[in-house]
């Protein structure tokens, strides 16, 4: 029993001792739950202060952008209505008074079209080609005297070259004609020593033979003696004409080297002077030089063209210019550069109706930039009537983008 009460007594004092843990714990809870709700109401009115002025600088932005819009649409829209005002004070002045405007319109059209041919021209001349044809032309007997003075030096630089194929084939058929005598004269010693030793042979076996057989051999010695002499004498006649033949052989070779020498001398004068006229006009024939001066025959001719038309055009953009000012063209700079709206009606039409589209879409686009800026200005204001607290803020943005309400 007293075991008992002891456990009821323990157990209430842990009661009260959870009790006032639990109590303690609540107390904390709900302090930190007012500090929390203080932080979030001015997170709150921090983070409401910052998207009000972000709202507010995004708005006078569009409100300058669309200023500027219509600033700009409005100078274009001015311009525009310029150029028709110069249409109608075309249109009401009688034909009889546009005759000089029309026809320096039409010169001026006939100008710039020969323009665009000259355009289409290739000349592949570089600048120092020409400046070498231009010294070229002024040079005492001109280009022609120096293109004949190369065709000739060509023709005659191939006649070189076929003369030393010529000369080297003879120098080749003179080297095998060599090679010939002295093969000959190697076969020719040849033969005198087999016959040698032939008739050597010969008159030991009849030695032999006399001796042996006491026979007179007398004849057979004349035979061999005579065959041994006239052997000889061929070989004789023989050997010299070879040395004759090598001998005249020499003299030609000397007089083939010296052709030769003298053909060389000629090719390298040739050869130097083709490549001279070569490099120095930088062409790799003659052909081409003249091609080049042909060339150059038109560039100088479309310059003085050029020149021509320049200055007529010149001429008749001015009278074009002082007709226009004449009747009273504000945009004259504008209406000199189109021509062929003086000329062709129906150019004169597309214009007028383009600047009609142009001008249309400027009012357009002048109607939806004031729009946006009603609406940014609008907005703006309410900004203002809902945030008076932030009445300083909100002037120092208007101040920087200089937007005065």
């Amino acid at each position: 029993m007293f075991s008992f009460r002891r456990r009821k007594k323990k157990e209430k004092t842990e009661k009260v001792i959870e009790n006032t843990t639990r109590e303690s714990r609540r107390s904390v809870a709900d302090d930190w739950k007012l500090d929390s709700v203080d932080t979030e109401l001015s997170d709150y009115a921090r983070n409401t202060s910052v998207s009000t002025t972000q709202d507010l600088k995004e708005n006078c932005k569009n409100m300058v952008a669309a200023q500027n819009e219509i600033a700009g649409a409005r100078t274009e829209y001015g311009i525009v209505t310029s150029y028709l005002t110069d249409i109608q004070k075309l249109e009401r002045e009688p034909m009889e008074k546009r005759k000089e405007l029309i026809g320096a319109a039409k010169n001026i059209v006939l100008c710039l079209r020969e323009q665009e041919k000259g355009k289409e021209r290739k000349v592949t001349l570089s600048a120092e080609q020409i400046r070498n044809l231009e010294q070229l032309e002024n040079t005492r007997g001109g280009i022609n005297r120096q293109i004949n003075e190369m065709k000739e030096q060509e023709k005659y630089a191939l006649l070189i070259e076929e003369d030393i194929r010529k000369l080297e084939n003879e120098k080749k058929a003179q080297r095998k004609q060599r090679r010939e005598i002295l093969f000959k004269q190697r076969a020719l010693k040849r033969i005198a020593i087999a016959i040698a030793i032939l008739v050597f042979s010969f008159f030991v076996l009849f030695v032999m033979v006399a001796l042996g057989s006491q026979t007179d051999m007398s004849i057979p010695y004349s035979i061999t003696v005579l065959m041994a002499g006239v052997s000889g004498l061929w070989i004789f006649i023989e050997s010299r004409k070879n040395r004759v033949d090598m001998k005249n052989l020499e003299a030609r070779q000397e007089r083939l080297l010296s052709l030769i020498n003298s053909v060389n001398i000629k090719q390298v004068n040739s050869k130097g002077y083709l490549d001279y006229v070569h490099e120095k006009y930088k062409v790799t024939t003659a052909d081409e030089l003249e091609y080049q001066w042909k060339q150059y025959l038109q560039w100088t001719d479309y310059q003085k063209k050029s020149q021509m038309n320049s200055e007529k055009l010149d001429s008749n953009m001015e009278l074009l210019k002082n007709e226009l000012l004449r009747l009273g063209v504000q945009n004259i700079d504008v209406w000199s550069r189109q021509p062929e709206a003086f000329i062709d009606e129906r150019e004169m039409v597309e214009a007028r109706h383009n600047l009609n589209v142009r001008r249309q879409m400027l009012r357009e686009r002048v109607d939806y930039n004031m729009n946006l800026r009603n609406q940014c200005l609008a907005r703006i204001q309410k900004v203002m009537d809902d945030n008076p607290e932030l009445e300083e803020e909100i002037n120092a943005v208007l101040r920087s983008y200089d937007i005065e309400i």
